[in-house]
């Protein structure tokens, strides 16, 4: 029997051993995927929604039968039951579910008439409804009663509130302010009330009574993290804005997400880490790429600070308009990314000049590109969803590990010999800078323009990848790795996929899941061609 690792070196350079084995993990996620799709639970119906919503209501009936709820009613119904954070509804809960539209659900089964005090209470909560909900003859109606009801002695709690929160709707922000001031002043436990006020003096720029505001830890209690986010990076708490940012990548995706962008991370470093000469575990140059994703994953929080700078502090994104947007994508995306992550990789500048390892520059840059792609994949999940963004695993990391790395060679290359290759970095930076910018808006940051040119944005992720593993097979020093960088790659981008599509099956519907593959497979397909041809026989 031979022994493990002659086993190993032969098999990662057999190509017909990796084809079949690719194949396998291929039909084996394959089939994965699709049972999974089948075993995945669909919406639920009526009588599930009143089972879940029995154990907020104790008082309701054993039977649900009987029960015909058309399709909006359990619209509702599903928002009514997404509001309560505790074991049963409050009058807190009572006001969410008339700003979400899902108070008519609530009085339908009773929880009004469980959970208020009174009838005074409970008109109060309806002509609230009526106010945010309703136009015309019935709208003004109800404005008419919360004012009256404001001018009670003493209000009632939430008379103040409503009314508040209505005129912030309407624009009469001051008006506003004041109503919620009232509301705190004589109910200390009015959350929602603080987070008006909070957001007023944002929307009115008083930054010196909100910063007062901003250190209560009542006021910064009722925040949402995006507000907390916007209102720091107003007041310059930068640290505030990178830990908040961080709370939000790591907590919005499902643990399955998380996990499948863990493994994704660990595929590609190994792979990197494998072209940068890693050949057991108690290389030093492992610790020195660990390193370097580290550094890359903070990087990440860092560009998330420059985002916020440069798109709402500044005022500059993109609106629609071609010319705006690929200057966007340039000189604000590309830009900043690019260099926030060469900031982070120049510290380890000192220790690559003494051991004068070109591979090792190369290796580390890349580990910092891809610990930046590990977290940025994860931010993604925040505004489109695991099923709409899976295909980012299977592209991003590779594409940002190419980009830095390139960039950081040419720095090291610069901080070397600073007389004779400026000229090398500031190019190779420049056109790194391009690059990005125009993939990402070949990628969709530019509608007008990826609508007819998205295929060119394969051609630039071919190019700058290709132009990576080309410097990687050509910088590599020393023997013979015992798991080839083609074994590494076939395998673990054939796990990668068959994993990552199996969880996409398993969260979200299989049609939104096949919609959203062509693009990322034909990537790991151009990216596979590359391997095959830069390291055969390697």
């Amino acid at each position: 029997m031979p022994r493990p690792r002659h086993w190993l070196i032969h098999k990662s350079r057999d190509r017909d051993f990796l084809l079949r084995a690719a194949l396998a993990i291929g039909a084996a996620g394959i089939a994965s995927g699709l049972v999974l799709a089948k075993l995945r639970p669909g919406e639920p119906d009526a009588a599930e929604l009143v089972e879940e919503l029995r154990a907020y209501c104790p008082w309701l009936p054993e039977s649900s039968g009987g029960l015909e709820l058309r399709e909006r009613d359990l619209a509702a119904m599903r928002r009514l039951l997404a509001i309560p954070e505790g074991e049963a509804f409050s009058p807190e809960d009572l006001a969410k579910a008339v700003r979400r539209a899902a108070y008519d659900a609530a009085n339908a089964f009773g929880i009004p008439a469980q959970v208020l005090e009174s009838d005074r209470q409970r008109a109060l909560f309806w002509e609230y409804g009526y106010a945010l909900h309703r136009t015309g003859k019935r709208k003004e109606r109800a404005l008419s009663a919360l004012r009256e009801a404001v001018g009670a002695d003493p209000p009632a709690r939430f008379a103040h509130e409503f009314y508040g929160d209505v005129l912030w709707r309407e624009g009469e922000a001051e008006a506003a302010l004041e109503h919620f001031r009232s509301e705190v002043a004589s109910h200390p436990q009015a959350a929602y009330s603080r987070f008006g006020i909070m957001s007023i003096l944002l929307q009115l720029e008083r930054f010196g009574e909100l910063e007062n505001r901003f250190d209560d830890p009542e006021y910064r209690a009722a925040l949402t993290d995006h507000l907390e986010v916007e209102i720091a990076s107003h007041l310059g708490r930068w640290g505030t804005v990178i830990l908040t940012q961080a709370k939000i990548r790591f907590t919005q995706p499902a643990a399955a997400w998380l996990v499948v962008a863990g493994f994704s991370a660990l595929v590609w470093f190994s792979i990197v880490a494998t072209l940068g000469g890693v050949d057991e575990l108690r290389s030093r140059r492992l610790g020195l790429y660990g390193l370097g994703f580290l550094a890359g994953a903070i990087s990440t929080l860092v560009t998330i600070a420059v985002v916020i700078w440069q798109d709402t502090i500044q005022g500059f994104g993109p609106n629609g308009d071609l010319a705006n947007d690929l200057i966007y994508c340039i000189s604000g995306i590309g830009l900043r990314e690019e260099l926030v992550k060469l900031l982070l990789f120049a510290p380890f500048l000192p220790i690559l000049l003494k051991r004068g390892s070109a591979m090792e520059a190369l290796a580390t840059a890349g580990c910092v590109g891809l610990g930046f792609a590990a977290v940025e994949n994860l931010g993604y999940f925040e505004r489109y969803g695991g099923g709409a963004v899976f295909g980012r695993f299977l592209t991003a990391n590779i594409l940002h590990v190419s980009l830095t790395g390139l960039a950081g060679l040419a720095l090291f290359h610069f901080a070397r010999w600073p007389k004779t290759r400026w000229e090398e970095f500031v190019g190779t930076f420049l056109v790194i800078v391009v690059a990005h910018g125009v993939y990402d808006a070949l990628s969709g940051l530019a509608p007008a323009l990826a609508h007819q040119y998205s295929l060119f944005g394969i051609i630039i992720f071919a190019l700058v990848c290709n132009r990576y593993l080309n410097q990687a097979r050509e910088l590599h020093e020393g023997g013979t790795a015992v798991v080839s960088p083609l074994g590494t790659f076939v395998v673990g981008t054939a796990l990668l996929v068959a994993i990552t599509w199996a969880v996409a099956c398993m969260s979200y519907p299989l049609p939104s899941v096949m919609a959203s593959i062509g693009e990322p497979a034909l990537s790991v397909a151009v990216i596979g061609f590359l391997f095959i041809n830069q390291f055969r026989g390697y």
